[in-house]
């Protein structure tokens, strides 16, 4: 009975038609369903390219920004030590000036007039502006706050573009992490040695240090140490989901560990130990050979990884696409060549029937 029900209204329907007739209705709704699965296909498959796009389109923002944010940090040391009295690192500052004046001119013609950011941008670029050239001079206190508020705020921004275009959603742990160590935790543990940097810059550049002021570089080092490990961390589990860049990582991670345990162990015996020996152009010096050592993993290893990936994946999802849409219109080549060859069948009686046979 519930068969009946169900099913009755198509059993008279097709008692109806003729033969020619059921035929074509059995097909059309063959290549309706066929047409809907395609479409559904082909509509997810251009989705996950365009959104690969848009991340690999991201990335070469990330670079620009996080170049900014290492001329900033440069900037705030080379200020510390200015300020402190060593003159000789105001014409280097300047130098440093000047770049982040161009990348900031090249950040914002990368950035689409439409992303909601670009407000965002403007608002640090008159921040930078002011405090590359103020109107009032400000001590080495309030010269270092001043800089670092800029840093933070330039590494949300990072941020904020990582989540615009999608990088923090990447469906790929390998990719994810990568994504995660350039964009998050390797930039968070640089700015904490481009702090201990000016800070220590500020200090040998004086000459000589309060309690309090040993203390706060003391914290600062041990907040270094603790961020190392993470960091670190972090990108060796990029391996564990692409066994292909296990021993590229792992080399990174320990590259990385070493850099910053020698600042530390520096910091530690020839500052905050005992009579302090280090002059500041020295340690500036060492403390950005290991800084610039570290953006370098970001800019030569990390973001070409990621984007290695993701072309991968790209160049996946374009095969997926063409192979899918080269099926369905051999599928549908096929339907209408049987239909047309039914239709010849039909017209042409036995005869084309036998011609079938042979």
């Amino acid at each position: 009975m519930r068969f009946h029900l169900l099913f009755g209204p198509a059993i008279r329907l097709m008692n109806r038609l003729d033969y020619r007739r059921k035929f074509a209705v059995f097909g059309g709704l063959v290549l309706l369903a066929l047409f809907v699965v395609a479409h559904s296909l082909y509509s997810s498959l251009r989705q996950d390219i365009e959104a690969a796009e848009h991340e690999l389109a991201g990335l070469s923002h990330i670079r620009t920004l996080s170049q900014i944010v290492q001329r900033v940090q440069k900037h705030r040391g080379l200020r510390a030590g200015e300020l402190a009295g060593v003159r000789s690192m105001g014409a280097e500052r300047q130098a440093r000036a000047a770049e982040t004046d161009a990348l900031f001119d090249q950040i914002a013609t990368q950035l689409p007039a439409g992303l909601l950011s670009q407000r965002d941008l403007f608002a640090l670029r008159t921040d930078w502006e002011r405090l590359r050239s103020p109107g009032e001079p400000m001590d080495s206190p309030a010269n270092f706050d001043a800089h670092t508020r800029l840093i933070e705020r330039l590494l949300n921004f990072e941020a904020d573009v990582a989540d615009a275009y999608g990088l923090t959603l990447d469906p790929d742990p390998a990719s994810t992490y990568l994504i995660d160590s350039s964009v998050s935790k390797l930039p968070a543990t640089i700015e904490r040695l481009g702090r201990v940097r000016a800070f220590g810059v500020a200090l040998l550049s004086a000459g000589h240090a309060s309690p309090e002021q040993v203390s706060e570089l003391s914290a600062l080092v041990t907040e270094l140490d603790s961020a190392r490990k993470v960091a670190g961390y972090n990108i060796e589990k990029t391996g564990r989901y692409n066994p292909a860049l296990q021993s590229e990582m792992s080399r990174s991670a320990v590259d990385i560990g070493d850099s910053l345990s020698a600042i530390v162990r520096l910091v530690r015996t020839r500052i905050l130990s005992g009579p302090v020996t280090l002059s500041p152009e020295l340690f500036y010096r060492d403390a950005t050979s290991t800084i610039d050592s570290l953006y370098a993993q970001i800019e030569h290893m990390l973001l070409p990884a990621a984007e290695r990936l993701i072309r991968e994946r790209l160049d996946g999802l374009r095969h997926a696409l063409m192979l899918t849409m080269g099926m369905v219109s051999a599928l549908l080549g096929a339907a209408l060549y049987w239909g047309r060859l039914r239709k010849r069948t039909t017209k042409h009686g036995k005869q084309t029937g036998i011609a079938l046979k042979l």
